[in-house]
């Protein structure tokens, strides 16, 4: 039970920098569509 403690907390650090780094990358790509569409 204890090395299985470091494993959830590496697997949920790594889920909300995989969700943070999907919605700046959405964000960007709608910024960018938006410039070029003007």
């Amino acid at each position: 039970m204890c090395f299985l403690k470091p494993l959830v907390i590496i697997a949920i650090s790594f889920a909300v920098i995989s969700i943070l780094l999907a919605v700046f990358g959405v964000a960007v790509f709608q910024y960018a569509l938006n410039d070029m569409l003007d």
